[in-house]
């Protein structure tokens, strides 16, 4: 077990959040960045995806070298990885999940957003504190709950 004094020039919340960093889906993303993982995610079976980067609550990764996704860590179910090496953790200022859909909006990307078993094409009209706005291609809005959404997936416009 990790003690503080073993690392004096550590605070014990830093070395906590490095201990706890040290054993979550995150960090075994992180410790994979530039390979091609298998891994579940609620409900949509086996995907085979390209990690390109990591962040504490998202992860953005590409499959077939051009379809680019972006995906909520929490929302993993399984990795099919080696996680005998740990990884230093993102840095502390990288955009919540929350900000990535907000920054999807202010581009108007064309994306289709995976749900646990549906998914919905559109723009993102609004982010709220735990909702999206999505305009559909039909014109129509739908209101999403953020925890709700799987992944992002990116459409050529």
């Amino acid at each position: 077990m990790v003690k503080p004094q073993d690392f004096p020039d550590f605070s014990a919340g830093e070395l906590a959040r490095n201990e706890l960093w040290n054993h979550s889906i995150p960090a075994v993303l992180t410790s994979v960045v530039g390979r091609t993982i298998r891994l579940g995610i609620a409900g949509w079976g086996t995907l085979e995806w390209f990690i390109v980067e990591v962040a504490p609550e998202w992860f953005r990764a590409t499959a077939h070298g051009d379809v680019e996704f972006v995906a909520q860590t929490a929302r993993v179910d399984w990795l099919e990885v080696d996680v005998r090496s740990p990884s230093e953790p993102p840095d502390s200022v990288a955009p919540r999940f929350r900000g990535v859909l907000a920054e999807i909006g202010r581009r108007r990307s064309l994306v289709r957003l995976m749900l646990d078993s549906s998914d919905f094409t559109g723009r993102v009209h609004h982010v709220g504190a735990d909702y999206l706005e999505l305009t559909r291609e039909t014109g129509e809005p739908i209101v999403i709950a953020l925890c709700s959404i799987g992944w992002v997936e990116f459409l050529p416009d």
